[in-house]
């Protein structure tokens, strides 16, 4: 394929990290897929399984290096990875919303991190932030996941600004 590009997809293991994956790979990419963990009996894939935990920062800059060495570039990152929690947000304990915004925020804040230097020195990149309905209403008794991904949100508005004018580009 002419135009065959690297991509690092997070939560990669099931759903639709899975199967975006899957796809791309399908499509001729270079696909390394990320879980914090991978089940021994799983089937063949179509991608590269890699493990990366997104609340981890030597996890992540590991897994970011280990797509670098084998390809000397990274095109794409898609940042799925995420957890969700539900009930009334008086009633949620902080160290649920703490672990929901380590992975769910942090855990973006944490791959955009790691994967911009070698974006920067390639002179361009992509960098999907998969964000949900939640992050653009808000959901009753999902208010924490909400406030998650409406952080994605901003974070993604104030990358495109910042990197305006540059081919760097954020979805």
């Amino acid at each position: 394929m002419k135009d065959k590009k690297v991509f690092l997809v997070s939560g990669a293991s099931r759903g639709i990290g899975r199967a975006l994956a899957e796809e791309i790979a399908g499509r001729g990419h270079i696909v390394y897929g990320s879980s914090r963990s991978w089940p021994g009996a799983e089937p063949a894939l179509t991608f590269h399984p890699i493990t990366m935990d997104v609340r981890d920062d030597e996890s992540v800059q590991a897994a970011v290096q280990e797509v670098l060495d084998a390809e000397q570039r990274l095109d794409v990152l898609v940042n799925n990875a995420g957890i969700s929690n539900s009930g009334p947000i008086e009633e949620t304990p902080l160290d649920v919303v703490r672990g929901l915004l380590e992975t769910n925020y942090l855990g973006v804040v944490r791959a955009v991190q790691a994967v911009l230097p070698a974006m920067r020195k390639q002179g361009f990149g992509t960098i999907v932030n998969v964000g949900s309905a939640g992050g653009k209403i808000a959901i009753p008794f999902q208010g924490h996941y909400s406030a998650s991904k409406f952080a994605i949100e901003g974070l993604t508005d104030t990358l495109r600004l910042e990197f305006r004018g540059s081919d760097i580009h954020f979805v």
